[in-house]
């Protein structure tokens, strides 16, 4: 079970929309296609590092890495190739270019105060 609070981001908008008008005790399926969950996968979210950069245990394709944004956020991504002097990695969301299947059902509906 997942408790949230709609309108304030923590659920993607397309599984927000669809309970929006569910009432307690009603339930449904919903398909949430790519370019409403995720995004699609881009090649534009693959970024070269040099070698050096990644930790040597770090340097196998398929492996996950933590990466530091300039602002200090952090995000996992997978090392996708790995070159001469460079470490490819990809910055694409985990689900991105997955139809993602929800079975919902509203359990109750409370008004904060």
């Amino acid at each position: 079970m997942l408790v949230f609070q709609t309108g304030v981001g923590d659920m993607l908008p397309a599984v927000e929309e669809a309970l929006t008008p569910m009432l307690p005790g009603e339930a449904r399926q919903i398909v949430v296609p790519p370019d409403k969950a995720y995004g699609p996968i881009t090649s534009r979210a693959h970024r070269e590092f040099p070698l050096q950069a990644i930790p040597e245990k770090a340097r196998q394709i398929g492996r996950k890495v933590m990466a530091a944004a300039p602002d200090g956020k952090e995000t996992l991504v997978e090392v996708i190739d790995i070159r001469d002097s460079t470490v490819v990695l990809d910055f694409n969301h985990p689900r991105a270019g997955e139809t993602l299947v929800f079975d919902l059902q509203v359990i109750s509906n409370e008004q904060l105060k």
